[in-house]
């Protein structure tokens, strides 16, 4: 692939980076009301947030309630994990063979989706209801969302800025 090409597919990847597809993981009733509110939550932050789908960021979500041993329910606990497949395409044609074995081997998501994806980071929050454990969880999404949005920046900068070096220091007749 030309390094043009490189840059058109670079230059569109990062419209996907503010939509969020939530799988929600767990069918208990507290997961559904924490998956709603987390959907609203994000969606006023100004993301498209879809379920069901890997489009843009995809957020794995857990839920479920906490109960004390004498079965008083004490609230509710939930976890994400969140991963993006877009960039697969873009991280297959930057990086070296090595690199794709290492992350075949470390970032293989297959019980959950039967694809590779690449990592971003997980958390988890407790609280009283699933509209607290809801807040934790979005303000945590959308702090790593828009720092791995910062960084993949930097990165197609940088390699447009290469690209556009080499394309000014090349012999006239040569294609990139």
């Amino acid at each position: 692939m030309t390094i043009v090409a490189l840059l058109v597919l670079l230059a569109t990847a990062p419209v996907n980076a503010q939509t969020v597809s939530i799988l929600n993981t767990s069918t208990t009733n507290d997961a559904t009301l924490v998956e709603i509110s987390l959907k609203r939550l994000l969606r006023a932050e100004g993301y498209t947030v879809k379920g069901g789908t890997t489009d843009g960021y995809v957020v794995l979500l857990q839920a479920m309630p906490t109960f004390s041993k004498s079965g008083a329910k004490l609230g509710v606990i939930g976890a994400v994990t969140i991963g993006a497949l877009d960039w697969l395409s873009i991280g297959d044609l930057i990086f070296s063979e090595q690199c794709k074995k290492q992350r075949s081997a470390v970032l293989s998501f297959n019980g959950t989706l039967g694809t590779e994806m690449i990592y971003i980071g997980e958390t988890m929050g407790v609280g009283a209801n699933p509209e607290e454990v809801a807040e934790i969880l979005s303000e945590y999404i959308n702090r790593s969302i828009r720092e791995s949005v910062r960084k993949a920046n930097e990165l197609f900068e940088t390699i447009k800025k290469g690209a556009e070096e080499r394309r000014a220091t090349a012999k006239p007749g040569r294609q990139f």
